[in-house]
């Protein structure tokens, strides 16, 4: 597939973070993080290599090895979460993604 030889890693886990934080000023933070569960998921069965019930058969191209991981980071970061933290360090987090 054309994608799969040319999928940017780094851009698609910014491009990700950006609509995950423009989407949380305006939904709960759970349905964001389904939202973003969805997403990998769909990536995943769309370019991974996989037998159906057999886990340890799945693979994942190399020009996709380390996007799960950013996801990963992305939902337990404080651009999604905010409770326990400071408001103003959130806010300042969100404003940043999303302007700069």
């Amino acid at each position: 597939m054309e994608v799969a030889s040319s999928f940017d890693q780094e851009a698609t886990a910014s491009l990700m973070a950006r609509w995950a934080v423009s989407k949380a000023e305006g939904e709960e933070s759970f349905d964001i993080l389904r939202w973003l569960d969805r997403k990998l998921i769909q990536l995943c069965q769309k370019f991974a290599e996989y037998r159906k019930d057999d886990s340890s058969s799945f693979r994942l191209n190399s020009n996709f090895s380390i996007y799960p991981q950013f996801m990963f980071n992305l939902r337990r970061s404080q651009f999604l979460h905010v409770f326990g933290g400071c408001l103003c360090l959130s806010v300042s987090m969100r404003v940043c993604s999303v302007f700069v």
